[in-house]
């Protein structure tokens, strides 16, 4: 089969991974009240305790004006606050509530079962080949750019 060909049926199969993946998740979500973004929002506010709104842009691939819809809609249901940062009053870190911080606890159990549901015929080695196939493709785009 001609590259280009075998490229385009590699971009179809990719997002048909990602949309199967996000539909699981959103039905898992949905009875939360919180879209996918904004998950993904409280996964890296989690793992990073705490993020700046340009840092949630670039991890996003989200424009400004996205992240900060995001935000805001997290902030209304009481899950973060924006505080000032000691060293730079002109910049804020997005952190978690009391009420994110156990929310985000929550449901990290309900996702760590979802995927373990998507990948459950799937062995360990199959899971670490994707992984690896994954990570060289991430690593070969960003260097095409």
């Amino acid at each position: 089969m001609e590259k280009q060909k075998c490229s385009y049926q590699l971009a179809m199969l990719i997002k048909e991974v990602y949309l199967m993946s996000m539909s699981s998740m959103e039905e898992q979500i949905s009875k939360f009240g919180i879209t996918p973004q904004q998950l993904i929002t409280i996964k890296l506010i989690a793992h990073n305790n705490g993020m700046q709104h340009s840092d949630l842009c670039r991890e996003m691939n989200l424009s400004k004006g996205t992240v900060s819809g995001i935000i805001k809609r997290l902030m209304e249901k009481g899950m973060v606050e924006k505080k000032p940062i000691d060293s730079d009053k002109r910049n804020n870190i997005i952190v978690f509530t009391d009420k994110g911080r156990e929310f985000a606890y929550s449901i990290r159990h309900e996702m760590n079962d979802t995927f373990k549901n998507i990948f459950k015929t799937s062995s360990e080695d199959d899971i670490q080949r994707y992984i690896d196939t994954l990570k060289e493709m991430i690593y070969k785009m960003k260097g095409s750019t």
